[in-house]
């Protein structure tokens, strides 16, 4: 099941959200209740597009592993079991990612084709590690293994265990973020508070997150399919389709991100911002801070700061892995790899002092700097859509002029109004959004009954075009579903 899909928008979302509300008044916020409602929702989330129900069993597996160990955490008092059942339980989620994402890795020389691989593992796999890291702190650095169950878990292992399962099972963020650790998530999963401004709020940003995945995603996919179908393409069309992934990818998941943040502020859960408009970064450093920041978060809690961060150690060594395990992450092929190498040596490069004293000096530096930055991670993208390296450095060289064949059509026939509108459309709403006076605007008249009440006609107004769009176009799914 998805988010951008009619039933999803029009049955599972209303029915689920609406019981969710009553249970929470009758029971007058009975957290216990709330997350025991909220974990069948969440598997009835996932089950549905689950045919054989293989992948619903690994999630419930990861719980009930993880838990077990948690468990052993908790109340073991001896530090060196503490501490064994940590490393066991973060292996096996490590060993379960590696078995499903990397299958040829344990599997060399056989037939791979056929294996399932669970929507979402790498999400699910990352926030099973977040919560054993956590506990593990919280009962063993923090606390000296001296703190007692009833202070984090509501009095009994019947909450600790619906807490935790909500944690990993919470259908808004369950198969593709954003990434939220354990200890940013606990105090609402003891104690939640829900009010109208809230389930406003949620509401908009769901609305928002549609129209960028609908109206300007989905487009742009449209237009990348017709110039995929093409055996050859000339040196415009190539960088038109660099131009339309670039765009594509972001809309498609900052507006899957907007709408989990808002289905999770209407639930009482407040999440951090993954996005925070990552093209007009300029630098690539810049724009890792920027673009999807949930997983450089993670990254940066539970693999830069344990190998040393900036105080020990080599700096340059310990980002490196970090981009090389973001590179892994991503995908199970070597064209994976060498991107996320290629990023983690530009971030390196801007760290020398080369870069500090001459580079930044330069005049125009920051318009150079977003020339240089977004040349490199649109081109980057590449590497998400063709097969192998081989084929990246193919699609290079059409950029570089050369490619060889009679073209079927020219960028005359791909560049329609229609894109040149989107495209339009899309780099000014990046711009302009992104500026600080248009945001002190907006905030200014929050309050303004006129503003609030024009705010959502256009919101309603957006969200019919969505529903046109959808039952137009079918049925899309989010890009990041591959990884």
């Amino acid at each position: 099941m998805i988010f951008s899909s009619i039933t999803t928008i029009f049955f599972f979302l209303p029915i689920a959200m609406l019981c969710y509300f009553i249970l929470y008044k009758i029971t007058k916020k009975n957290t216990l209740i709330l997350n025991i409602y909220l974990c069948l929702v969440s598997l009835i989330f996932y089950w549905w597009g689950d045919s054989n129900y293989y992948n619903t069993k690994i999630i419930l597996l990861l719980i009930l592993v993880n838990y077990f160990f948690s468990y052993i955490i908790r109340t073991n008092t001896n530090a060196y079991v503490k501490r064994l059942s940590a490393i066991i339980a973060v292996a096996f989620d490590c060993i379960t990612l590696i078995r499903y994402k990397y299958p040829d890795i344990i599997l060399t020389g056989g037939n791979i084709d056929n294996l399932i691989f669970p929507i979402g593992i790498s999400f699910i796999i990352f926030h099973c590690i977040s919560y054993i890291v956590d506990i593990y702190d919280i009962y063993v650095k923090k606390c000296g293994g001296g703190c007692e169950t009833t202070n984090l878990y509501l009095g009994n292992e019947i909450c600790a265990f619906t807490s935790f399962s909500t944690y990993i099972l919470f259908f808004p963020k369950l198969i593709q973020g954003p990434i939220v650790s354990y200890n940013d998530m606990r105090s609402e999963l003891e104690n939640r508070h829900i009010n109208l401004d809230m389930i406003c709020s949620g509401v908009s940003r769901f609305i928002m997150g549609l129209s960028k995945k609908v109206l300007l995603a989905d487009s742009f996919g449209s237009s990348l399919a017709l110039i995929n179908r093409a055996n050859i393409i000339d040196t415009p069309t190539a960088w038109l389709s660099v131009l339309l992934y670039g765009l594509q990818l972001y809309f498609d998941f900052s507006g899957y991100s907007d709408m989990a943040i808002g289905l999770s502020k209407m639930a009482g859960f407040n999440f951090k911002e993954n996005f925070n408009f990552p093209y007009i970064s300029t630098s690539i450093s810049e724009f890792w801070r920027r673009w999807h920041i949930s997983l450089g978060t993670w990254f940066r809690n539970y693999i830069y700061i344990p190998l040393g961060g900036n105080r020990t150690g080599s700096v340059y060594v310990n980002l490196f892995i970090v981009f090389l395990l973001t590179g892994i992450w991503h995908g199970n092929t070597l064209i994976y790899v060498c991107w996320g190498v290629a990023m983690g040596i530009a971030v390196l490069m801007e760290r020398t002092k080369v870069y500090g004293k001459i580079i930044k000096k330069l005049p125009c530096s920051k318009a150079i700097g977003w020339v240089y930055t977004t040349l490199f991670v649109f081109i980057g993208w590449t590497c998400f859509r063709v097969k192998n390296v081989s084929d990246f450095f193919e699609f290079i060289k059409v950029l570089c002029g050369r490619y060889t064949g009679e073209l079927t059509f020219t960028w005359r026939y791909f560049l329609t109004g229609k894109n040149i509108f989107l495209i339009i459309i899309s780099c000014m709403g990046i711009w302009a959004l992104s500026r600080k006076k248009v945001k002190s605007f907006f905030d200014s008249h929050s309050n303004n009954v006129i503003f609030e009440g024009l705010k959502y006609i256009l919101l309603l107004l957006l969200f019919s075009i969505c529903f046109i769009a959808i039952v137009s176009n079918g049925y899309t799914p989010f890009l990041y579903f591959q990884f």
